[in-house]
């Protein structure tokens, strides 16, 4: 029977998951998001599955995995909103389950518990759940693998083995060469500190080397049919190494701590953590000489990623999202096993002050931009938001339990705000969407593909396509029935307007589109035009 204090247990995850439909029907955010669904929908309808298309063109960048599982959702279910994020909670459930197990077998169940909760809870995976990327899936079959390589290291179990694989396979489908190396780094680490190299010299390699050729090999003939051995160079080589050779010419001039600043916003509200948590990690990985009595993978899966990723000479803020299951890990082990210990440390004092304080200037910004900027519900917010404050209240200065207030004020706030975000914010924003909003108003008119010119730069094609379920033309020297056209009235006399909208690149939030007085300023507008007498 299962008792009451278990089912409370539940409760922050179902508050998660409910954070999380609040945003499962929202517009999928320009540039990548959308082009994914836009390529997954292309792919169902034309039943082309090993070789990959973006409006009727050869695509040739992200390996297919993301495409293949969301065009099945598409298949069942129809392409949608909702469908296109069913990818994205089905990520967060492998990783969340593959780092629970991986967890609890090293530092038992309150860690493993406590790890998995921060893991999901950080701003990272409600961003990758509302703007799904390829790097979900890859951190999810990254961690998968490492836990199953521990299982095989330990108790050399072939199904583990074969598992450990099947899940590297799967990364490199999902992100390319990365979701190797990952795991790799790991079990380096584990054999640097447990002195364990004896695995090194298996012949059971050559098995898991042809399990990862079985598991690449549809994607590979993909490539090679599409695009010859150029496909497969670009794949296995230049879209990842070459960004560290220089063989690719993607640069746009990253600064040397572009990752770590990337990372330390990516993981609120638990980075003061994790700053802790490492260095007590670095200082006694050091005082034991590089022999540890932890799990032995999750120090160095943490760290080299940064130092790997860095080189690249481009780099974007969701390309270090690899590594957060390890700084859960990292952070989950730092509080059961030293914050709960010692509540009079300076460290127990500083984290938890520092984030009660955040917290309330998080929260106190949110009722104050529904007040007077973004009022729709504004009494639901208020009311939410005040529940949110007097708990935080209670935690930090009249719960007896000392250990309430390190998880649960940050895990209120998160929860406050994304619940802001996804319920009052991103809606008001997709109005700023012009590849959405005019895509299905082209659904309504019941424009054909031959009838509609695109001639407005940064509105996406591929918007126009998902919502509109015609790709349009973007020769600007054909003359259709129909044209969009960006910040400009019609050329033509015999144009007339029969729809427009504001248009801004959401994924890009600026200060000033986000204070509705001065939107005004980085705004453009966007016109559907029909042609008189066509």
């Amino acid at each position: 029977m299962i008792k009451a204090v278990q089912i409370l247990k539940f409760i922050p995850f179902l508050l998660v998951f409910v954070v999380f439909l609040f945003g499962a029907n929202l517009d999928i955010m320009e540039v990548d998001a959308l082009q994914y669904a836009s390529i997954s929908k292309e792919m169902v309808q034309n039943h082309s599955y090993l070789q990959v298309y973006e409006l009727g063109n050869n695509y040739l960048d992200k390996p297919p995995l993301l495409f293949w599982i969301t065009s099945i959702f598409f298949n069942l279910f129809g392409a949608s909103n909702y469908t296109y994020r069913l990818t994205a909670l089905l990520a967060t459930i492998i990783a969340g389950l593959s780092t629970y197990f991986f967890t609890k077998k090293y530092y038992g169940n309150q860690t493993a518990y406590l790890t998995t909760l921060i893991l999901v809870t950080t701003q990272a995976y409600f961003l990758t759940n509302s703007d799904l990327r390829t790097d979900s899936l890859l951190i999810s079959f990254v961690i998968m693998s490492v836990w199953q390589f521990s299982e095989y290291l330990e108790k050399n179990t072939t199904f583990n083995f074969i598992m450990a694989f099947l899940a590297i396979g799967l990364a490199m489908l999902a992100k390319g060469p990365l979701g190797l190396i990952a795991p790799i780094i790991a079990v380096a680490g584990y054999s640097i500190l447990k002195r364990d190299l004896g695995w090194m010299f298996s012949w059971k390699w050559i098995w898991g080397f042809l399990i990862l050729v079985i598991v690449l090999t549809p994607m590979t003939i993909g490539l090679y049919q599409q695009f010859g051995w150029d496909g497969i160079y670009f794949f296995y080589w230049l879209q990842s190494f070459g960004r560290i050779t220089g063989e690719n010419s993607w640069n746009n001039n990253p600064d040397t701590f572009f990752l770590v600043h990337s990372f330390l916003w990516s993981f609120l509200p638990w980075t003061i953590f994790i700053i802790f948590a490492f260095a007590n990690e670095t200082k006694e990985i050091i005082k034991n000489k590089l022999k540890w009595s932890g799990d032995g993978y999750t120090y160095f899966a943490f760290l080299l990623p940064f130092f790997i990723l860095s080189l690249s000479k481009y780099q974007l803020p969701h390309y270090i999202y690899v590594v957060l299951p390890f700084a859960a890990i990292l952070t989950g082990k730092y509080i059961t096993y030293y914050l709960y210990n010692n509540p009079n440390s300076t460290s127990f004092k500083f984290t938890t002050h520092f984030n009660f304080i955040f917290a309330i200037l998080v929260v106190a910004t949110i009722i104050y931009t529904s007040l007077y900027y973004y009022t729709e519900m504004n009494h639901i917010t208020i009311i939410v938001s005040l529940i949110a404050i007097l708990l935080s209240i209670y935690l930090q200065f009249f719960d007896k339990n000392q250990r309430n207030k390190v998880v649960w004020i940050p895990f209120i706030l998160i929860i406050c705000l994304n619940f802001y975000l996804n319920a009052i914010i991103y809606p008001n924003l997709f109005k700023y969407q012009a590849s959405s909003v005019l895509g299905r108003k082209v659904k309504e008119l019941n424009i054909q593909s031959d009838e509609l010119t695109l001639n407005a730069d940064g509105v996406a094609a591929h918007g126009i396509y998902f919502y509109g379920d015609i790709m349009p033309s973007t020769d600007t020297t054909k003359i259709t029935k129909y044209v969009i056209l960006k910040s400009q009235l019609p050329p033509e006399k015999n144009y007339k307007v029969i729809d427009s909208c504001e248009d801004y690149h959401i994924s890009k939030l600026s200060l000033n589109f986000l204070n509705p007085k001065t939107r005004h300023k980085v705004i453009e507008r966007v016109y559907l035009l029909e042609k008189v007498n066509y």
